[in-house]
């Protein structure tokens, strides 16, 4: 008996061991996701995003993940809708974005915009948070950053499709290059302030 428990001791102390390593790699790769630089064209922000880490396929797959916004899944820079083609939502990559993306919704230079992001891997279950960074192309002084740590979840919905709602600035009008990270997931979009 003496053996059994001495065994299930080394079990528990490495599933612990296991656990406070993933969660200090999951700390070392948030924070270094926010020392992560702001990249000024579409050809930059594409290569980071064929280099960035890609997670496991989630246990909940997100609904809006289900249909089929318009956009594309791989990691490339998906321009918001234009006048002529108003929809609600845009994918690129692991992120589903709508609110103030386009159309005729689209967002106020120098006021918050409502945008709401949808990563791949819900934060319900994955515990990270929303870091968008991005550039006013041709203006290469023109930048932004910010980060979300809070996340919501549709009225009468389920946790599992958990988003991170936010009230983006963009300081001046033109067309913006937003990449968005949460831990292994990544998108990048370009959208028109006015």
């Amino acid at each position: 008996m003496l053996h059994w428990l001495k065994r299930d001791s080394v079990r528990l102390a490495t599933v612990a061991c296991c656990a406070a390593s993933l969660l200090r790699a999951q700390r070392v790769r948030q924070t270094s996701a926010e020392t992560l630089p702001i990249r000024h064209t579409v050809e930059e922000a594409e290569r980071e995003g064929a280099d960035y880490p890609r997670g496991a396929t989630p246990a909940h797959r997100q609904t809006l993940f289900a249909g089929s916004p318009v956009g594309t899944a791989e990691r490339k820079c998906v321009p918001g809708p234009t006048p002529e083609l108003a929809v609600s939502e845009i994918r690129s990559g692991d992120f589903v974005i709508g609110g103030q993306i386009g159309g005729w919704r689209t967002a106020t230079a120098g006021r918050q915009s409502k945008i709401w992001w949808v990563p791949y891997h819900n934060p319900f279950e994955h515990a990270t948070k929303l870091l968008v960074r991005g550039a006013r192309l041709g203006a290469a002084s023109d930048t932004v950053r910010f980060t979300q740590p809070d996340w919501a979840w549709p009225s009468g919905g389920l946790k599992t499709d958990s988003f991170f709602p936010s009230g983006v600035t963009l300081p001046t009008t033109g067309m913006w290059l937003l990449i968005a990270t949460a831990g292994d997931d990544w998108g990048c979009f370009i959208l028109r302030a006015t």
